[in-house]
Parts: C-alpha cells; structure tokens; sequence
C-alpha cells in the first residue's frame, strides 16, 4: 500500500476502485468508489498512513465500523463493508447523492421551515442512537449530508461512544469533537451524556438558519465562549423556534428537551409552514447575544467580566413606546423613584409626608456615616439638604423667569408713557 491514499490504489481489497475524494476527516480520506463484485456506487473511508501507525486510531476506526454495524435507521447512512485489520483498512457506506449541510446553508441561509423539517429528521435519528446508548458527540454541518431525493442522513461516527461501554478510546479530561460545536460539558471535560448531543444540534441548527456557525473564530477561544455566553443567532425567527432552540442550547444539560421532543416540535412547526410564521410575526425574538468586551478577535471573544444584559433582550419593545431621556431620568432621581415611565410599586413608609413627597415613596436605606466618614445620628436621612435644594431649583427659575419678565414690560410701559 502506498504511504498516502490520497491517490489511492488502483483496486481496495480486491473489490473497490477509488475515485475522487469527497470527504476529509481527522483520521481518514472518503472516495466515491466503484465496487466491482456489486456494480454500484459506494463510499469508501480509509485511514491516513499516519493514523495507521497509531493504535488508539486503528482502535477507534474500528469502533466506528462496530458501531455502524449495530445502527439500522433511514437517517443514518448505511454500512456495507468493513475491513479493521491488517494493512488496507476500510469502511464501505451507502454513497448519497448531494451536498453536505455546511455548503446548503451558504452564502444564503435556510428558512426556519426547512430548517425545521432537516431537526425533524435529525431528531428523529438521534432519538433511535440514544435509544441504543451510544452518543454521537461530533454532530456538526458537514456531518449531516442532505440527498437530491430529500432525504436527510447523519454520518460520520468517528468518536460515538456506547454509554454502556467500559472502553474508553478517550482520555479522562480529554475533549472530542469539534469546536464550534462542543457542548459546555464537553469542554468542561466531564461525563458525556445523550443532552450533549442536543446542544451540538441547536448550534447546528442555528448555523443553518443564519449562514454563520454560533461561536467561530480561534477555536481554543471558541471552545471557551460557550461557558461564558449564549448562543446567537443573527436573524429574526419565530418565537416558538427561538424558545426551542433556547431550550436546546441551555447550559444545564438537565433542562435540555430529549431528541423525540425536538423531533415532535419541529415537525409541527415545520407543518404549519406559513401560518406558523404569519401568526407569530408581531413575536419575533432573538437569542441572547455573546458578551464581548474590546480587545477581542473580529470573530468571537471571551469577555474577562460579565456584561449586564439590556432589559427585554428577548422580546422586542411594542410599536410607538416612550424612550425614557436624561432629562426625564434626572426628575425621576430627583423625586426618589428609578423612572418616571416605569415607576414600578413602592412600599408605603412612615416617614412624614411633606409637601414635594408623593404618599407612596421607597424606603431608603441610611448610611451608617456621613460624607466625611463621621458616625450619623439615628433616623438621620442622608442628604436631606441637598434633596431640598435641588426641588427648590425650579421654583427659583420660574420667579427669576417672573421677575425678568415683569421688568421688561414696565419698561415698554414707561417708554410708551414718555413718548
């Protein structure tokens, strides 16, 4: 065998002939290949000459064929041969005829009802994968293989690993999968469970629908970020599949719906097509934005503090509704409430009510010392003078505004008398 499969030989195993390259992994190239005793088309995954030398590699290789071989569901691509030993290691699978997720959602992204049937079928795949204990773990764009009939196939088993196995091909604290789409325990390092494929398929999801993955850039960055932030999404949905894809993508794998409920949900909202979408377009929400804070990459960053979040990020502000001005918010300041347009409900006091004192007021918390770090007197309210002074500014501006004008119209008066 040569040292490269890049060209590859001229007959694999006696049987396929290799043609073009159509995949690239980690491990291994896949051909289009032509099997001579079948007379069909098929796909044919080899090893690198480099991952041969490996054992860990061979061991997962063979792992993956394992594994196909237990799966039977039209979601899933099909294996047809396998050979894990000796010197031409390979996988034979059904080829599909089609593009892969990654090139279907760029330059122009999917609409949210294509979206939705494509989770519909991913859900539908993952719920037969979990059912047989075994976690896919590198669900991914160019993993999900969309066929010219429609059909929709979920490849590439790789790193799966059976719940159920007590083989470990991974180290404890080490990380597989791909960046972009790690799960927040992923990168944690801890136990994988069945919700971690759940979060990889709402970032993927997200991806489709806005042409851009959720988290890109550096990828040690990207990997860190989903600690940190939400994932985001740049376009306006309906609120039904913002909430799903929020609830998919929660960083606490226990609040994270199982792959039949994403499968249900998104097939109904995928059949009600236009009128969910025309229904819901007053409700268009978008999911909360990553924290950033400067300097960072163009792509993504990890911010070293915490941003306070913009009230009412998810839902967008009703038509015609008053924007409070720094004008309007100094007032409120003045009079001891947060806003004058959302006053809010204050618990009654028993302190005296004066006559620039609304009956209804906030209880206000006395500090301990004064301005000048002198210990107060009990019950003394802090600033009271200060308080008092700037209610009375207004009042002294219209008497000085008063008086002005009062001046000047006797003076016109006694001009006129004179002349």
């Amino acid at each position: 065998m040569r040292d490269t499969l890049e060209s590859g030989p001229q007959l694999l195993a006696g049987r396929y002939a290799l043609g073009d390259v159509i995949g690239r992994g980690g491990m291994g190239l896949v051909y289009r290949a032509w099997d001579s005793e079948l007379q069909r088309d098929v796909a044919v995954k080899v090893l690198h000459q480099l991952a041969m030398e490996d054992d860990v590699n061979r061991a997962r290789f063979a792992s993956e064929a394992n594994t196909l071989a237990g799966l039977n569901h039209p979601g899933l691509i099909a294996l047809l041969d396998a050979a894990t030993h000796g010197d031409e290691p390979y996988i034979a699978m059904e080829l599909i005829e089609g593009e892969t997720l990654s090139r279907r959602c760029r330059p122009e992204p999917m609409s949210p009802k294509e979206v939705s049937a494509v989770g519909a079928c991913l859900g539908d795949a993952l719920e037969y994968v979990h059912g047989q204990r075994i976690v896919h773990r590198d669900l991914k764009p160019s993993n999900v293989l969309l066929s010219d009939d429609g059909e929709v196939k979920l490849g590439d088993f790789g790193v799966a690993r059976a719940l159920d196995h007590a083989e470990r091909l991974t180290g404890t604290g080490l990380t597989m999968g791909t960046a972009g789409y790690l799960s927040p325990e992923q990168v944690r390092g801890e136990e994988i469970r069945e919700s971690s494929d759940i979060y990889s398929l709402g970032l993927v999801l997200i991806e489709a629908l806005s042409g851009r993955p959720a988290f890109h850039g550096d990828p040690a960055a990207v990997a860190v970020a989903r600690l940190h932030n939400s994932p985001r999404i740049d376009v306006d949905i309906p609120a039904g599949l913002a909430g799903l894809l929020t609830a998919m993508t929660d960083n606490d794998p226990q609040l994270r719906p199982d792959a039949g409920e994403v499968a249900v949900r998104l097939r109904a909202f995928h059949e009600l097509g236009d009128d969910a979408s025309g229904a819901t377009v007053t409700e268009l929400v978008n999911l909360p934005a990553p924290l950033r804070t400067a300097p960072e990459s163009p792509d993504v960053g990890v911010p070293a503090r915490p941003q306070a979040q913009p009230r009412h990020r998810h839902v967008l502000e009703p038509a015609g509704a008053p924007a409070a001005s720094p004008a309007l918010e100094e007032l409120a300041a003045d009079f001891g409430i947060p806003s004058l347009l959302d006053p809010g409900p204050a618990p009654l006091t028993d302190a005296p009510v004066g006559r620039h004192a609304s009956t209804r007021r906030r209880q206000r918390s006395v500090p301990r010392t004064d301005p000048h770090g002198l210990p107060r007197l009990s019950g003394e309210l802090p600033h009271r003078r200060d308080l008092r002074e700037r209610r009375r500014r207004p009042l002294r501006a219209v008497l000085g505004l008063t008086v002005l004008t009062a001046a000047a119209i006797a003076s016109v008066l006694l001009v006129a008398l004179v002349f």
